[in-house]
C-alpha cells in the first residue's frame, strides 16, 4: 500500500459522502463495525497479500 491515495475528484463528492456518513445512524448496533466491514470488501487487495492491514487512508476517512 506504499504510495497508496485516497482522492476525491471534487470538495462536492467530498460533502456528498459525508453528508452520507452523516445520515447513518450509529446507536444501539455494531454499525461502524458493519460499515469498516464493508469498507475493507471493497478493497482489492484484501486477504490476498497474507496478513492484512487497514490501509492508512481507510483509518484517516473512519477518523
Amino acid at each position: 500500500m506504499k504510495g497508496a491515495l485516497f482522492m476525491m475528484p471534487t470538495a462536492r463528492v467530498l460533502a456528498n459522502v459525508v453528508d452520507q456518513f452523516d445520515a447513518i445512524d450509529m446507536a444501539g448496533r455494531d454499525t461502524k463495525g458493519d460499515l469498516y466491514e464493508y469498507m475493507l470488501g471493497k478493497i482489492a487487495t484484501a486477504g490476498q497479500n497474507g496478513q492484512f492491514r487497514t490501509p492508512r487512508h481507510i483509518i484517516k476517512l473512519m477518523v
